[in-house]
């Protein structure tokens, strides 16, 4: 027997040859059919958690990626919301697909929309969105909870959300005086994605061999990069030292287990360390990609061109984007740039040491220079004017035909 719904042709075996026989079943079928679709169930019998849907959708994307289908970046974000949804909502993953309602994944969306960036919220609602679309199309599922689930709209940093100077010391300064095992690892981190305003997972895959410290060059390879497009951000002098500690660091042992040798970073993440410090000193960061939007500040009040910040920062819009998301006033440079502003004109200060002759003013210097090429320049002496707009000039010092001075 087959049936349509939504304008999809649904097909299922009765399992008789008897006409009389499967007359009777598709009665039963029937009834039961509209039953489950009344309740948003699916139209088959499969009972799949939203947990094994999730897996089914990966395994999928997987196989695209591997026919050169499906970016494997796109896939790596998606996972990236996959593991996330895994980490703090078990709970909801242990139900069937079919009777998760659109409520409950718009509370927990809802729920990460104040901690998270909106590009964390979009990974979720995209892993929810595509597993669901991807059941619908296997027949899993009649009904999609997440046609009304809506991303989150990417807008500008607010500046109170960009730590300060003083903030940012305090953070390093907390990390010091901890009694973790790693805070010098954790230190370097946090360092390296100031310095250098790469993504966290950009700056987990980074390799001391993309490091050119003879040109002071760091690469940011186009396999790890967002884009596919390889980038390279200069060492600046206060980044060397960091770098060049980075660079000789050999063997390192975390709990006496070798790890990480080839990469610059002794660690890929510090998420523990960043939430404890966040909640001790009740600072305005939400993560690792804080130190990204620190970075892109800092290099734009340092007067760095906006089209270099973006390349910096692994942009290809020349900085529409930039200027709309990062491109934000702390109050300290708030206050600088305020002091600039002028209303009245300034009037320059009287210049004392000048002399005017045939109305040209001219300054000490300058006369000077010029008493120097005239003919018996090394008898000539200059005088002071009186200082009522006459000139200063100058005594010839040499004696005349009757032996006076003139």
């Amino acid at each position: 027997m087959f049936w349509k719904h939504k304008g999809k042709r649904y097909e299922l075996s009765l399992e008789t040859d008897v006409e009389s026989r499967a007359l009777i079943k598709a009665d039963e079928k029937i009834k039961e059919i509209k039953s489950r679709l009344a309740q948003g169930a699916p139209t088959t019998n499969s009972k799949v958690s939203l947990d094994e849907l999730l897996t089914l959708f990966l395994t999928a994307q997987k196989r695209r990626v591997e026919a050169h289908e499906f970016k494997h970046r796109s896939y790596e974000a998606i996972d990236d919301g996959v593991k996330k949804i895994r980490r703090e909502c078990p709970a909801l993953l242990s139900r069937e697909a079919v009777r998760v309602s659109f409520k409950e994944l718009d509370d927990y969306v809802h729920g990460i929309r104040t901690s998270q960036s909106p590009t964390t919220v979009n990974k979720v609602v995209d892993a929810f969105k595509s597993a669901y679309a991807l059941a619908n199309e296997e027949h899993l599922v009649a009904h999609d909870p997440t046609k009304k689930l809506k991303r989150a709209s990417v807008h500008a940093v607010k500046s109170e959300l960009i730590p300060s100077d003083e903030q940012y010391a305090a953070l390093l300064h907390y990390f010091r005086d901890s009694k973790l095992s790693h805070k010098w690892h954790v230190i370097d981190l946090v360092e390296f994605l100031r310095f250098f305003g790469l993504r966290i997972n950009e700056a987990r895959q980074v390799l001391k061999t993309d490091v050119d410290l003879k040109n002071r060059v760091l690469t940011v390879r186009k396999e790890i990069t967002k884009n596919g497009k390889a980038r390279h951000i200069p060492v600046f002098d206060e980044a060397f030292p960091l770098i060049e500690r980075l660079l000789t660091r050999k063997n390192l042992r975390i709990y006496g287990k070798e790890v990480r040798t080839n990469n610059l970073l002794a660690i890929g993440k510090c998420y523990g360390a960043l939430r404890a410090a966040i909640e001790k000193l009740n600072l305005p960061i939400k993560g690792h990609h804080t130190f990204r939007h620190l970075a892109g500040t800092k290099w734009l009040e340092c007067g760095v061109n906006v089209k270099q910040v973006a390349e910096w920062l692994g942009h290809q819009d020349g900085g529409a984007l930039l200027l709309k998301i990062y491109a934000h006033a702390r109050k300290q440079q708030a206050h600088d740039e305020a002091a600039k502003v002028r209303w009245n004109k300034v009037v320059s200060p009287p210049v004392e040491d000048a002399v005017i002759i045939d109305g040209v003013r001219y300054s000490k210097a300058q006369l000077g220079a010029i008493i120097k090429c005239l003919p018996q320049a090394n008898n000539l002496v200059p005088f002071a004017g009186a200082g009522t707009g006459v000139a200063e000039g100058v005594v010839d010092t040499a004696p005349d035909a009757r032996g006076k001075n003139g």
